[in-house]
């Protein structure tokens, strides 16, 4: 059990130094998502053994300094254990580009195409408190399991030609605005 812990604690220390915690802030929230920076967190999270990971996101978490980034990466790092659900973030009623909705979009506040992540919301209306990143993070690790999705380092062509499936699909209810469009483009931006 001693040397478990050792190693535990020496993979703690090397991503601690691979990944500072101030990678998590290149991400941006939901006012200025970075596709490519998430792409990377989760490479890098999933380059360590889960529990490394999981603690490093816990120590994210517990900041309360990255609720939206959190979130998130939540999304993209865990998914529905058989037969079980993976529900939505409790952040408020969101708005969505394109006239879809909540059933468009199983993974909102994002989708993923090929493996990139984009934000799928325009905003979003609360009328109380919204849920933080701690609580979302124990509401995972509690009902849902790992993701054996694995993402890539962000690469700027994968990231253009999912784009382009995303705006060419036939999941909009109206034709995206030039906004739309623009905010859309502006996260595979660097």
């Amino acid at each position: 059990m001693k040397i478990l812990t050792t190693i535990l604690a020496l993979s703690v220390g090397v991503f601690a130094a691979c990944a500072n915690p101030a990678d998590i802030s290149e991400c941006g929230d939901f006012r200025s998502y970075r596709a490519s920076s998430y792409l990377d967190v989760a490479n890098a999270l999933q380059s360590e053994p889960k529990a490394v990971a999981i603690k490093q996101l816990e120590d994210w978490a517990n900041t309360r300094k990255y609720n939206d980034q959190i979130i998130i990466l939540c999304r993209m790092l865990f998914e529905a254990k058989p037969h079980g659900e993976f529900r939505r973030p409790m952040l408020g009623m969101f708005m969505f580009y394109g006239k879809t909705s909540y059933k468009d979009w199983p993974l909102e506040p994002i989708t993923i195409i090929d493996d990139v992540p984009f934000e799928v919301v325009n905003g979003y209306i609360l009328a109380g408190h919204a849920e933080e990143g701690p609580e979302y993070l124990a509401y995972c690790l509690k009902n849902t399991e790992w993701t054996n999705r694995r993402y890539q380092p962000s690469n700027k062509a994968n990231m253009e030609s999912a784009l382009e499936k995303l705006l060419n699909s036939t999941i909009w209810k109206r034709q995206l605005n030039r906004d739309e469009v623009s905010s859309l483009r502006e996260q595979i931006q660097n």
